[in-house]
């Protein structure tokens, strides 16, 4: 009966755990996916001619600062042009993806061996 016990426990312990992990593991995806919904709503802004980033987006850049480790937080400004604010969206994100990824430094990935194609 011990033995039946002390295996309810563990299962019960591994469920936990796992719920653990799940939860963290969409807490630090979800600035990433704030990010790239973020930036792909500026890209078709930017391509239909629009300079400035539109003060109707300062809600998701303000639940994308809450989402942010306290870190990486940052002042992430609407009175910019789109360009502006696509860029800082890039650095928060690089920073984001080396935390996921250990040994890979900010920048274009080159520390991981990813390289562009060469132009011939």
């Amino acid at each position: 009966m011990a033995t039946l016990h002390r295996t309810s426990d563990e299962i019960r312990e591994a469920l936990l755990r796992q719920q653990r992990q799940r939860r963290e593991r969409r807490r630090a995806l979800r600035p990433i996916r704030l990010i790239d919904a973020l930036l792909e709503d500026l890209e078709e802004l930017h391509l239909a001619g629009r300079q400035r980033v539109p003060v109707t987006v300062q809600p998701r850049l303000a639940e994308l600062e809450t989402a942010l480790p306290a870190e990486l937080t940052r002042e992430l400004p609407t009175r910019v042009t789109i360009v502006h604010l696509m860029d800082l969206l890039y650095e928060v994100q690089d920073a984001l993806l080396s935390r996921k990824t250990p040994g890979r430094g900010p920048g274009d990935g080159e520390e991981m061996g990813a390289r562009l194609p060469e132009a011939s």
